[in-house]
């Protein structure tokens, strides 16, 4: 009974392995006269042709031996079934035929694979020679010259070297300079005219900045930066405007966070409007954005942080107080923290220790002496004899962790204070808004100034000197 079961299992997988040999094999597309490819149509039976080559034939006659032999034992197991058992010499030729079976499986599955693939070239090439005029071309490659073609005037001339020339990185700064002026008027109008629709407009804005800021931090292995706390917030801010827009606790939540710790490392940060950067303008509005929305908000006549109007048309709003300015925004930031802590210095500890080139907010803030934070938190614990008079900091030192999450968080608590007086007035709040944004437009005119100038006319001439160096070697070689 198992051998009847197996040879007839072996005899439909055989029918069926036939089948599906002699319809895909069958080239799907041919060589005409003129010598260009043309597709044949499906609907012509694809058994005809079984013998079109003497192998294919060989292997036709072949095979219908093999079905006729597990025909015949088939029929000789069930007459045995019905009459007397098999004897050895049956059985012994039974389980010859099935192996026979096997092989001959194992051999068609073999030239299925072999086919298929065959096929797949031959697709390959009538697409490349459709789309590119040359079945040996890659489509991508054709694709790439194509561009470059259009975009440089060389087929062969990669983009980014093109857009290294002096002339194309004026035109990429002043494009970015237009469309920075264009977003500070849209904002603008916006936050004036259309108050109502900040909150979506917030949204689309840093949505878009943020994944120009995915793809420029990944490239430059900055991508811990997206873990800091100003990010944190402004999904804080994304989860108030779409999904929980009524979310009174969670408005009061944003507006001591936004107007306190965001403004407030817009000042420690020196963050500077630098219209023609795209990443200098993306800091900018991930941190003086949120504390407009919440302006918005705060000061509307129907207040998300509020208790709804009365039929006179007041409307109740209870201060901060101590817990909604300090107590729940700490807490909120001891999550942030916690979370931090465990991403770098438990589930990343291995590859950070690895690479000392991926830059976190630490990393940067204990190597660069210029910075503020970085200068007053040296003095600091060098007075308490934290550090001895020489020693610097080392990020991967416990100690100099420890200062820094001590020392983040008292600035925390620090920007936090104001915001008891930010929500309960609206000229204290407007005039907060106003210096921080006034401090960012100096910092930028100092940039554009005192630094950028000189820097930028260095700049241009060193990349057209080494475009040039580049040049006389492709030449040369």
């Amino acid at each position: 009974l198992e051998l009847s079961l197996s040879l007839s299992l072996s005899l439909s997988t055989l029918e069926r392995e036939r089948n599906s040999y002699y319809r895909i094999s069958r080239p799907i597309m041919e060589v005409n006269g003129s010598g260009t490819y043309s597709y044949r149509p499906r609907s012509e039976p694809a058994v005809a042709e079984t013998t079109t080559s003497t192998a294919d034939g060989v292997r036709g006659s072949d095979d219908d031996q093999l079905l006729a032999d597990v025909n015949s034992a088939l029929l000789d197991i069930t007459d045995a079934q019905s009459q007397q058992p098999l004897s050895s010499k049956q059985l012994r030729s039974l389980v010859r035929l099935e192996n026979r079976v096997r092989a001959s499986l194992a051999k068609q599955q073999q030239d299925l694979r072999t086919s298929i693939a065959r096929q797949q070239v031959e697709f390959t090439r009538a697409r490349r020679r459709v789309l590119t005029g040359d079945p040996d071309k890659p489509v991508r490659e054709f694709a790439r010259q194509r561009v470059r073609k259009v975009v440089t005037g060389d087929s062969e001339r990669p983009l980014h070297e093109w857009a290294q020339q002096a002339n194309v990185v004026k035109t990429v700064d002043k494009f970015s300079f237009c469309l920075g002026v264009l977003v500070l008027c849209v904002t603008e109008y916006t936050f004036l005219i259309r108050p109502e629709a900040f909150g979506l407009y917030y949204v689309g804005l840093i949505s878009v900045m943020m994944a120009l800021r995915l793809y420029m931090y990944a490239r430059s292995r900055y991508l811990y930066f997206l873990l800091d706390f100003c990010y944190w917030a402004n999904a804080a801010c994304f989860v108030s405007v779409l999904f929980l827009p009524e979310n009174r606790k969670l408005w009061r939540l944003n507006f001591a966070v936004s107007n306190g710790v965001l403004l407030g490392a817009l000042l420690a940060w020196r963050n500077s409007l630098v219209f023609h950067s795209l990443d200098k303008v993306t800091s900018i509005s991930i941190h003086i954005l949120p504390g407009l929305l919440t302006f918005t908000q705060r000061w509307s006549y129907e207040s998300k942080m509020c208790d709804p109007p009365t039929n006179s048309g007041e409307s109740v709003c209870e201060s901060l107080g101590i817990s909604g300015s300090i107590l729940e925004p700490l807490l909120f930031y001891a999550v942030w923290q916690t979370v931090y802590i465990f991403k770098t210095e438990i589930i990343d500890r291995k590859r950070m220790l690895a690479d000392p080139t991926i830059q976190t907010s630490l990393r940067w803030l204990t190597r660069d002496r210029k910075n503020a934070m970085h200068k007053i938190a040296k003095q600091v614990c060098r007075a308490i004899g934290v550090l001895k008079p020489e020693e610097e900091f080392d990020p991967e030192a416990l100690k100099t962790k420890l200062v820094f999450w001590i020392g983040q968080l008292l600035f925390t608590v620090v920007t936090l204070l104001p915001t008891h007086f930010l929500f309960v007035s609206k000229e204290l709040h407007m005039a907060y808004i106003l210096y921080t944004f006034a401090y960012s437009v100096w910092s930028g005119a100092n940039y554009y100034f005192e630094v950028f100038a000189a820097r930028y006319i260095q700049e241009l001439e060193a990349t057209e000197n080494r475009r040039k160096i580049s040049t006389t070697t492709t030449k040369v070689d």
